[in-house]
């Protein structure tokens, strides 16, 4: 605890010190990204697939986080269900650059909000850097979890659950083995950098199903809707997809 307060301290001297030092340099926004393009672009229905629109208050993040302090500029909540019956969620948020800090946006994961509300991430499942390709194409590497939390004494949940973090186009690691606290170094990292160029366009995606996801991927619609988040932005740039 002495080791990350000191670290504070540090990180509190050198900003000061870099908002003397250097301007603020604003990011440009993403002209493309309105508020309600994520519910446009990422199809409703594709193939035989169909799908309903979650709200926002009824996802696992705002259980302990309001849209306030989510601060986000547009978001989708969709629930798909194939011709199978089977059925998955997708949820995007996004943060237009120099909407709020990596430090905000990044904590709203399943590792620390689901936990925090009682399911437990299983570390026999746990991968982060889940390597998935779609049609030959590289995703970004995911994390990968499995949770579950008990209905009653005889019956229990289980959710399979990809997420990514992308700031600024690029894959963000936690550098640790899940992200129910951040860790140090990155914490002062960020810091650091949001004061000399300001807050980055970022998006969370979470891919989740009581269902196998590698399984889903042998479906064509669902390896549609993630060939779409794929486009969106989970594509690997093309220098790191070889």
């Amino acid at each position: 605890m002495k080791y990350f307060l000191s670290l504070i301290c540090l990180a509190s001297a050198l900003l000061g010190m870099a908002m003397l030092l250097f301007p603020n340099k604003m990011v440009e926004t993403n002209k493309e990204v309105k508020t309600g393009y994520l519910a446009t672009n990422i199809p409703a229905e594709i193939g035989s697939t169909v799908s309903k629109d979650i709200p926002l208050a009824q996802t696992e993040e705002v259980l302990r986080a309001t849209e306030n302090l989510l601060a986000l500029s547009d978001f989708l909540n969709r629930e798909y269900t194939l011709p199978d019956g089977r059925t998955f969620t997708v949820y995007v948020a996004y943060w237009e650059p120099n909407k709020t800090t990596i430090i905000n946006a990044s904590s709203h994961t399943p590792d620390r909000c689901w936990v925090s509300n009682g399911w437990e991430s299983s570390k026999e499942h746990r991968i982060n850097g889940k390597e998935i390709e779609i049609d030959g194409k590289k995703l970004m590497p995911a994390y990968s979890r499995e949770y579950s939390i008990k209905a009653n004494a005889t019956k229990t949940f289980k959710r399979k659950v990809w997420f990514w973090f992308v700031t600024d186009g690029m894959a963000y690691d936690y550098k640790t083995e899940d992200n129910r606290f951040p860790n140090p170094f990155i914490w002062l990292k960020n810091t650091i950098s949001e004061s000399l160029m300001g807050y980055p366009e970022m998006y969370f995606i979470r891919v989740d199903s009581q269902y196998d996801l590698d399984e889903l991927l042998k479906n064509k619609d669902f390896k549609a809707i993630m060939d779409k988040l794929g486009q969106l932005t989970l594509y690997k740039p093309t220098s790191e997809a070889k």
